[in-house]
């Protein structure tokens, strides 16, 4: 029996040269799943909307609440997300951190209800010790992702909290002074951030890290302080759209320099763990297109605009 083309290629380790027509056919079939796959990710997006504008106005409270939370803390929110395995070490980084005045009350938004019991598992094993006081967590009805730290941070402003909040993502380690060294950068109507950037206002990808104190118009959620009075303001949570939800650090920059406020860089050095498990991969072009677009509602005040190198001038002849 003759092998046909394709079947020869694939022998000979070859890729097979494909006719006009099945080009054309494999075309629209990836056309066709692509466009499939862009109606699932709207769809989970508007359910997610519908579900934090459920959430925000009235934030929940904790499933479960080990020691003796107090606003008289260090407060450090965190969203948990597909990284179960992380919760003992989280626990016992944040008991070792030292040069803190006041016990740090760890506040965490699970988006993973399979998780649900894991974590409150690893909880009731664990002994308040250090400089960890408490750890209450908070259960989300769906997956609303980061956005889900700024409802934590509504509820403690709600009930009387005041002062520097600290956002940590579940992948991150900190050095023992990491929480005193976020909290000392931080500061009234300010932002610091261990991943802080200048970046030009038409192109994200246009930008320039900024160091430790010095100023920044993008300010990573992840490994950062901020002022919580920002989240005592409905206008906040309200202004928030639907292209915006997944993309909460370019919203409360933009926010944040909208109001006046400060945003610059941090000293904190941050390890990230488990890179393969990050949410931001699908979210890369999103940013891209949400920042452009906060341009017209949401310039860049004077100040917070990257200058652009000039043009290099041609050699005279």
């Amino acid at each position: 029996m003759i092998p046909s083309r394709s079947e020869l290629a694939n022998l000979l380790g070859r890729t097979p040269v494909l006719g006009p027509r099945v080009r054309v056919r494999l075309q629209a079939r990836r056309a066709a799943q692509a466009d499939l796959h862009e109606r699932a990710r709207r769809a989970e997006r508007i359910e997610s909307f519908h579900a934090y504008k459920m959430l925000y106005p009235l934030p929940p409270k904790p499933s479960m609440i080990i020691g003796q939370s107090s606003n008289d803390s260090w407060a450090v929110v965190m969203c948990l997300w597909n990284r179960p395995s992380r919760i003992d070490e989280i626990l016992d980084m944040l008991a070792r951190q030292e040069g803190l005045d006041r016990p740090i009350r760890l506040v965490l938004w699970n988006n993973c209800q399979d998780d649900r019991e894991h974590y409150e598992s690893a909880l009731l094993r664990f002994e308040v010790k250090g400089a960890l006081g408490s750890v209450e967590i908070v259960q989300s009805p769906r997956n609303i992702r980061g956005v889900g730290r700024f409802i934590n941070a509504r509820r403690l402003v709600d009930e009387g909290y005041r002062g520097p909040l600290i956002m940590l993502d579940d992948d991150e380690d900190i050095p023992s002074d990491g929480i005193a060294r976020l909290v000392a950068s931080g500061g009234e109507r300010t932002i610091a951030s261990c991943w802080a950037w200048q970046a030009d206002d038409d192109e994200y990808w246009q930008r320039d890290r900024a160091s430790a104190g010095e100023w920044a118009n993008y300010a990573a959620t992840g490994g950062a302080v901020v002022d919580s009075s920002i989240f005592g303001q409905d206008l906040f949570f309200r202004l928030l759209d639907e292209e915006g939800l997944y993309i909460e650090d370019v919203w409360l920059s933009r926010f944040a320099l909208s109001q006046g406020w400060t945003l610059r860089g941090s000293d904190v050095v941050v390890d990230f763990v488990l890179h393969e498990t990050n949410q931001f991969h699908g979210l890369i072009w999103d940013k891209v297109h949400y920042w452009k677009m906060l341009k017209t509602t949401f310039p860049l005040p004077e100040g917070y605009r990257r200058l652009r190198p000039e043009p290099e001038q041609g050699l005279e002849s």
